[in-house]
């Protein structure tokens, strides 16, 4: 069973990889002390190698954020804090905590430790599919990248999720993709909600294929797991041009 660790890292490191802030409701860890708290993520950064209790069957690029860029009231914006997935044990479940750095000028090295318990996110209503789903869709589509790459390569993929208001993304996608007259018959084809889900591919850090999947509709599992929920294919390096084609044609949909 995926365990609530991975499925939350994925989630928060998709909402702020898409500009959503994150505020994030924790109990404090310190002995001594039983409190509530709440903090707004607004960054990240990356590690320096992935933390395996937040890895999963793909390799999601998310268990590489190690540090989190947050707003407490108490230290004001952009205090720095770590993310620190405690194993299970007698005691706990599988969690997350939140290290968060307080008076570094005063006293360099002082932290507090803090129980990650929940997350708040103001989310676009019409946003119906999860990035649980977006994870799933990942997994189904991961044998399928991990052919297309070779077995060279697929050791050192890896995929990312975000959310991007649909204008901005075909705006942003004009100016850089391989083929740009394929790209403007493609965009006047396309149908676009006002939200659109990106499952972005990576062969180590070179951007490699996009899938553009619907926001409006959920994933069912009676049904196959791109199945009217997939939009386009993108082709981000001219390698797996031919490659990503016959995908966008196995699926029938829109190839840029």
């Amino acid at each position: 069973m995926r365990e609530w660790v991975e499925v939350f890292a994925t989630t928060l490191h998709a909402y702020l990889l898409s500009g959503i802030p994150v505020i994030l409701t924790l109990r404090r860890l310190d002995e001594g002390h039983d409190e509530g708290h709440a903090v707004t993520a607004v960054g990240f950064q990356r590690g320096k190698k992935p933390t395996p209790l937040l890895e999963s069957s793909v390799g999601l690029r998310s268990a590489w954020m190690s540090k989190l860029y947050i707003h407490d009231d108490r230290i004001g914006p952009y205090a720095r804090a770590f993310l620190r997935p405690i194993p299970a044990t007698d005691r706990w479940k599988e969690s997350l905590a939140l290290e968060i750095e307080t008076n570094q000028e005063a006293d360099p090295g002082s932290s507090e430790k803090w129980l990650v318990i929940g997350a708040l996110t103001p989310v676009y209503p019409k946003i119906r599919l999860s990035v649980g789903s977006l994870l799933r869709l990942a997994e189904a589509m991961a044998d399928t990248m991990d052919r297309a790459v070779g077995p060279k390569f697929a050791p050192l993929l890896g995929v990312e999720f975000l959310f991007r208001r649909s204008g901005e993304y075909v705006r942003d996608l004009a100016g850089n993709v391989i083929n740009p007259g394929r790209a403007a018959q493609a965009f006047t084809a396309l149908s676009l909600p006002r939200w659109c889900a990106i499952t972005r591919w990576f062969v180590g850090e070179t951007p490699i294929a996009e899938f553009v999947y619907d926001t409006t509709d959920v994933l069912r599992e009676s049904s196959q797991a791109e199945n009217g929920l997939l939009l386009c294919v993108v082709c981000r390096h001219p390698v797996l041009d031919q490659v990503l084609a016959q995908i966008a044609r196995k699926f029938q949909v829109i190839y840029v």
